[in-house]
Parts: structure tokens; C-alpha cells; sequence
């Protein structure tokens, strides 16, 4: 549950089952997620050799993992032109566009458009991003795939820009990355994002300031926007709670449901030897476009953020992986079905 939650909220008791799927063949976060078809997709992401207080080292993959619907386990079916991690992912329908993220060095600029073809999987380059981008949000809503916010570099400000770039009728880009007008107020790093139909949602992350020590320290928020070619952006009531690092998607009735996140009631805490963190939230909340409200629809049985998630077969959602906890990576896969 998100701590400091207001009763008030209606909890929307048995709509929401949670299956688990097979598990990724490691524990992984930071990874691009979408579906391919109705294939579902993990691409890169990163990984400890040992936990980081014991002197594990951070790797970086560059493997494509697949899993269709009558699988029983995950299968490698490409990889990425280089390991990375922390970049985006939206999904059109027939195609995984991927976008941006950090090697072990540098933040990039490439998109790539992964497609199933009769020689199997295959990565054509879509043009690049403006800029270098890490912890960015990005989704697809009408014709257009949208990047907003985030980072050129693990240690500059962050971004309050947003690029969109405009599909045809066979979901190719037509043009290079074109400049909207950006977010009102400060720059988001890891805000959650979906597309539905036409509007784009942006949701919680975290602005940066410098701290005393020179570092940059987040602020977590609860703002909600939207952002349309027509209305641009408008301010949408707050969320219950902050929510960094949270997967979002769109369901079949045009609401908003924001998976999780971590809501940063315990940032700057300092745990005691042998104490655990608690985790992240496992509340799934839902935003009504039609009366502009938020509700909960449910709750997952780990909070798992620094992930993405896919909607594939009868419309279920699936959050492959991510961290459970600060520093600590998960392989379980959670399925989502939403029953009236």
C-alpha cells in the first residue's frame, strides 16, 4: 500500500487477478519491455555479480528475450547493437521501438525499431534522439512516439523537454524528432508514461536539485499531466501518492493504470544493520479519463520498479522483472487481468 494513502479512495475489491509467468532467466532491471505482435519482449538491461554492499559490479545486457502466450519459458531472440540499459520502450503493432539508455559509459542517442520477420528478429535504425537520454519516459499516443524528460548524463539536470516523432500509416517515422512545447515547472527523471489514443500521460518522478555535497537529490512528485498535439499539456488532479520509476499503460476503456512505483516515504532513511527495506508500493492505481479521478484497482503481490510493462493477449498486462527493493533485482513476471 502507498504510504500516507487517503482513505477517501475506493478500492475496487476483485477486479484485478495476478498470475505469474515464467521467470526471466535472471534477475534484471533498468530493461526495455514491450510487445512485438502479441509476443512480449525484454530487451537489455542490467544486473549485480553480487549484491553492490559486497562489492558487486553493475553488468549490462544486450540480449532480446521473447515469450509468446504458449510458452513455458523465456527464449533469446536477437540483440542489442551494444549491452544498455535505463533507455524506453513503446510499443506499436506490429513493432518494439527502443530508444536511448546508458552503456557501461556513455548515455546514447539510437533508436531502433525491433520487428518479427521471416528471417526472424530485426532491428532497423529509426532516427536518432536529439540529445543523449537516460531515465526518460516514452510512449506512443495517436501517430506520434513521445520521449519526455530525463537526463543526457547520470549526473546532469533533469529535462522538462518533450520530442515527438510522427508515424505514417504503416507505423514508419516520417520526419526526425520534432520539439513540443515542454512540461510547465521543473524537469522529471523516471515519470511514468502511457498513450491513450491520442493523449500522452505523464505521472509522478522525481525533479533534481543539488544538494550541499554536490550530488543531485530527487524530489519526489505527485503531479499528473497530459499533453495532446491540439490542448498541449493540462494539469490533471495530483496523484494519491508520489510515484518514481513506476510502470504505466493504458487499458481498453481509455483509463490509466499506474503500476506500483516507489512513492519515497523511505528516501534519506538510514537502516539499521540487518534491517530490509520494506520495498516499493503495490498499489495499482486508475485514473478515469471520463471523471478525471483516481481510484485503486488493485494490488500486486511485489512492487517492482525500473522496469517497463506490455499489454498482450485478452489485454493483460505484464511487468517482467525489475527492482523489488534498492540494489535488488527481480526475475519474477507478473501477469495482470482486470475481470468486471
Amino acid at each position: 500500500m502507498i504510504a500516507g494513502l487517503s482513505s477517501a479512495l475506493a478500492l475496487s475489491i476483485g477486479i484485478m487477478q495476478v498470475h505469474e509467468l515464467p521467470p526471466l532467466p535472471e534477475a534484471i532491471a533498468g530493461q526495455l519491455v514491450g510487445t512485438v505482435g502479441d509476443v512480449m519482449v525484454v530487451a537489455g538491461g542490467s544486473r549485480w555479480t553480487a549484491p553492490p554492499d559486497q562489492g558487486g559490479i553493475k553488468v549490462f545486457d544486450d540480449r532480446i528475450l521473447a515469450l509468446s502466450p504458449d510458452q513455458t519459458h523465456w527464449q533469446q531472440v536477437a540483440r542489442l547493437p551494444q549491452p544498455l540499459a535505463y533507455g524506453g520502450a513503446a510499443s506499436l503493432k506490429h513493432s518494439l521501438v527502443l530508444a536511448g539508455g546508458l552503456d557501461d559509459a556513455k548515455a546514447l542517442r539510437s533508436v531502433w525499431a525491433l520487428e518479427n520477420q521471416k528471417k526472424g528478429y530485426q532491428l532497423t535504425r529509426w532516427p536518432d534522439l536529439p540529445t543523449p537520454m537516460i531515465n526518460f519516459s516514452m510512449a506512443i499516443a495517436g501517430d506520434r512516439v513521445y520521449v519526455f524528460g530525463g537526463q543526457e548524463s547520470k549526473d546532469s539536470p533533469a529535462s522538462a523537454h518533450l520530442w515527438s516523432l510522427a508515424l505514417d500509416a504503416d507505423e514508419h517515422p516520417t520526419s526526425s524528432w520534432h520539439e513540443e512545447a515542454p512540461l510547465p515547472g521543473d524537469g522529471r527523471i523516471l515519470a511514468a508514461a502511457a498513450g491513450c489514443r491520442n493523449q500522452l500521460y505523464i505521472l509522478g518522478g522525481a525533479s533534481l536539485a543539488p544538494s550541499s555535497e554536490g550530488t543531485l537529490t530527487r524530489h519526489y512528485v505527485r503531479q499528473a499531466w497530459s499533453f495532446s498535439p491540439t490542448n498541449g499539456w493540462v494539469r490533471l488532479p495530483d496523484l494519491p501518492a508520489a510515484s518514481v520509476a513506476a510502470p504505466a499503460v493504458c487499458d481498453a476503456q481509455n483509463n490509466v493504470l499506474l503500476l506500483g512505483g516507489d512513492d519515497g516515504h523511505m528516501a534519506g532513511v538510514v537502516l539499521k544493520p540487518g534491517e530490509k527495506h520494506p520495498g516499493f508500493s503495490h498499489t495499482v492505481l486508475r485514473y478515469n479519463s471520463i471523471t478525471k479521478t483516481w481510484d485503486i484497482a488493485g494490488q500486486l503481490p511485489v512492487g517492482l520498479v525500473t522496469t517497463g510493462a506490455g499489454v498482450w493477449k485478452h489485454g493483460r498486462i505484464v511487468i517482467p522483472g525489475g527492482e523489488d527493493r534498492p540494489g535488488s533485482r527481480s526475475n519474477r513476471v507478473l501477469e495482470l487481468s482486470f475481470h468486471k
